[in-house]
């Protein structure tokens, strides 16, 4: 019984770190992340906690390695259609 309370201890922990980095605003999990990783933690841990951080990428906070500047969509022109009664 011990056994199990742990692990469904770890795992509750291990999810709500995840909605965590996940549902907190870029700037706030970038700083979150650099406390975290001040932390005596596994290379797997360490790693994922890199990939918000400011220390990695451009800062920008989206994990993503594209260019800086968004590329401005398509415009597309809008239609609007008569209703026919019949």
């Amino acid at each position: 019984m011990l056994w199990q309370n742990l692990v469904v201890a770890l795992v509750v922990i291990v999810a709500f770190v995840h909605a965590l980095r996940t549902l907190l605003p870029a700037g706030w999990r970038s700083r979150w992340s650099l406390l975290m990783l001040r932390l005596p933690l596994p290379a797997g841990a360490r790693r994922w906690l890199q990939t918000s951080s400011s220390s990695s990428g451009c800062g920008g906070g989206c994990s993503g390695c594209g260019p800086a500047t968004p590329a401005t969509p398509a415009e597309k022109p809008v239609t609007f259609y008569r209703r026919t009664n019949g």
